[in-house]
This record gives structure tokens, sequence and C-alpha cells, in this order.
């Protein structure tokens, strides 16, 4: 929207008839002064006048200029002075003249409408908008500096990278982005961005090449951080045991598949370990549900401490874990960081700090590629090991064995 459009909006309605006026006037006036007083021209004259009135002022006073420069022309310009047309041509010209003012009103109120909502779409306290030229701002609404939190004066003119948390980021969009632009196509994504404080955002951004000017581009971006971390948190509980924060079953069963695809292109091994608590039911049974999940949390804490960092440890349920240990240039490796596990698990528990407790581990193994080459099977494997281990007399490690 213009400031010429502004400035006329803002004007009360007296105002903008006056205009009218004064318009109507002026073109009377110059039709009296410079153009030539044929009669075929006395509508002719008026009609920039209307137009402008239709434009500055809006429909009410481009009717009332339209009828006043059409009784003006009347009056002044046909014959005989003052009184309507007496002839069919008078006639013809008198209607096309309204015709065409009301065709001039149509298309100008038309205009002003689609210029309603492209403002409205502009200034979209939703959504943030920015018009670039080599990645450098030109321009930007309102709801841009609300959502990354800077001021306008500081952002027309400076480079986008601005709005990047890093290097990276802002190398990688202009290398996804802008062939795209370039081709006239539309560019979407969604990318974790940077308010002027530091906070990550996380932002819907497209972008479109504006037709025929180089380099420039129109970019709307929607700030979708309370969507994302909704998405992140449900899927946090979804793949996470709720009482010791481990990934369960389902994100096991996710891992485990792809660990195997990756372990068979580099031609490695991984082992799975059915790790169950030695006691556990007797310590919770005696002293309770609440110091039974204390004990859970603790064991789970321990067998974190004790993997390696690239190594998974899993909550089944109940007092049931399992480890996902990849990257194994032979198969006996697994052997060292099971035993520190079963080690960390049978040091004792202080619970609610008074009772102390101790409980062991029975883990079973199963090896990818050795024992089995599917997920399904590799687990079953590992259960079976796992009570082959307690049958054997508990606190210890079985590998599977058909």
């Amino acid at each position: 929207m213009s400031n010429l459009d502004n400035w006329h909006r803002s004007l009360p309605a007296t105002y903008r008839y006056l205009l009218a006026a004064a318009l109507t006037l002026t073109a009377l006036l110059l039709r009296f002064t410079v153009i030539p007083q044929p009669s075929g021209f006395a509508y002719l004259t008026f009609y920039p006048a209307i137009l402008a009135a239709f434009y500055l002022g809006g429909m009410g006073p481009g009717i009332f200029a339209a009828a006043a420069s059409g009784l003006l022309a009347q009056y002044f310009f046909v014959k005989p002075v003052g009184m309507f047309p007496s002839d069919y041509e008078g006639y013809l010209s008198l209607i096309f003249f309204a015709l065409t003012c009301f065709l001039i009103g149509f298309f100008i109120s038309r205009l002003h409408n689609r210029n309603k909502q492209f403002e409205l779409i502009l200034n979209s306290d939703l959504i943030g908008m920015l018009r670039a030229r080599n990645r450098r701002i030109l321009w930007c609404n309102d709801a841009l500096t609300r959502i990354f939190g800077y001021q306008r004066e500081a952002m027309i003119g400076s480079s986008t990278r601005m709005l990047y948390p890093d290097d990276a980021s802002y190398i990688h969009i202009g290398e996804t982005a802008y062939p795209y632009l370039a081709r006239s196509q539309t560019y979407r994504t969604q990318i974790q961005m940077r308010h002027e404080n530091g906070d990550t955002l996380w932002i819907d951004l497209s972008g479109s090449g504006l037709s025929g000017i180089q380099g420039e581009s129109i970019w709307m971006l929607n700030d979708i951080t309370e969507i994302k971390n909704a998405e992140l948190k449900n899927f946090h509980s979804a793949h996470h045991d709720s009482l010791t924060g481990l990934p369960n079953r389902l994100m096991l069963a996710d891992r485990l598949q792809n660990t195997i695809a990756y372990t068979k292109r580099r031609g490695e091994h991984l082992a799975l370990c059915y790790l169950d608590l030695d006691g556990f039911k007797a310590i919770n049974d005696s002293l309770g549900h609440r110091a039974g999940d204390l004990l859970l949390i603790e064991i789970a804490r321990r067998l974190e401490h004790s993997v390696r960092e690239y190594d998974t440890v899993c909550r089944l349920g109940g007092d049931e874990f399992v480890l996902l240990l990849p990257y194994l240039e032979n198969a006996g490796e697994y052997e060292e960081v099971v035993r520190r596990v079963i080690e960390s698990v049978s040091h004792p528990v202080l619970l609610n700090g008074q009772h102390q407790v101790t409980v062991t581990a029975s883990a079973g193994i199963s090896l990818y590629p050795d024992t089995a080459t599917d997920t399904e099977t590799l687990m079953a494997q590992a259960d079976t090991a796992m009570y082959q281990a307690k049958k054997a007399g508990r606190n210890r490690m079985s590998l599977f064995n058909p």
C-alpha cells in the first residue's frame, strides 16, 4: 500500500467530498482556460477529475464528482445552456458519460478491495514477510519484527544472516533455496532460526523469486516453535519410558533395524543384550512400588553410565532392560561392556535414605550376524539367553546357545 493510499484513506469523509468538489471545479477551470471548447469534449474534460475523485475519495465522493461533472458539462457546454439534451445525440452522450463513470467507479472500487486484501496479508500479525535483494532485507512487515525481536530499522539493509543461528544453516539455505528461486519456483522448508535474544525458533520458511527482478525474492516466515515443541514432546513420550526416561520398545525396534543396516554395510558386529534384575520382585513387594520405582531409576542411571557413549539402553517394562551395543570389530568386544554393567548393578542402593537393598542382573546376548540377521530373531534369542543365564545361577551373562 502506497503512502498516497494511506494519506487519502486517513481523511475524514467531509474532506474527501471537498477534495472531489475541488477536482471537479479544477477540471471546469481548465475547460474554460486551456482546453478547446467544442461540445464534443464537454464530458471528456472531466474524466481525469472523476478518476482521481474515485481513487482518492472512494465510491461516494467519486459518484458526487461524476454527477457534478455531468451537470456542469450540461450547463456550460451543451446547447441550449442549462437544459437537458434536446436531441438523440445529446442523450447518447449523456448515457455514455454515466456508464463510463459507473465503470470507472467499479474498477477503482475493485482495485481498492484488492489493495485492502493485500495490505491485510502484508500486515498479518501471524506470518512474517520480507523482501530481499541478494540476501539483504529491503522491506519487512510488523509480524517479522515481532517474531524475531528486532527493530525494523535494524533489519532494513541488513543481511538475512542475522536470522540464522550459524553460518552453516545460512549457507545451506543459499545453496538449496536459490536454485529454485532462479527457476521461478517456490522453495519451502522447516528450519531452526535465531531470535534477537539468542533463542532458537522453528520457522516454516517459503520463498519465491520476483519475476523480472534479478536477485530479488519475497519470503514468508511462520513461527511454528510451539507446534514443533509439542511434536517433539509427543515423540519423546511415545518413544521413551515415562519412569526412567530411557528409550522404550518402540524406539529400540527402530534403532535396531537402522543399526543392523549400518553394521551390514561396514562389515561389523553388534550385540543385543537382554537384562533382567534378580531379586527385584521381593524388594518391590516388601518395600512398596514407590521404592521399586526409585530402584529402577537408579539402575537405569547406572546402566547409562556403564555403557559406551554410542550404545543404547532401553527399558522394556518392569525390571527388564535391553542394551544395544553396535560397532563391534569382533564379537568378543561386548563381554567387557556387559561385565561392567552387571558389576554396576550389583552395588548396594540406598532407598529413601533408610533402606539399603541389593539386586543383581542376568544378561542374555545375541549377536549380529553370528547368531541371527534380523531384528525379531535377535530379540527372541537375547530373551532366551537371558533365561539361560538365570537358570545357570543368575548374576551372569549368557550368549544364545540353541
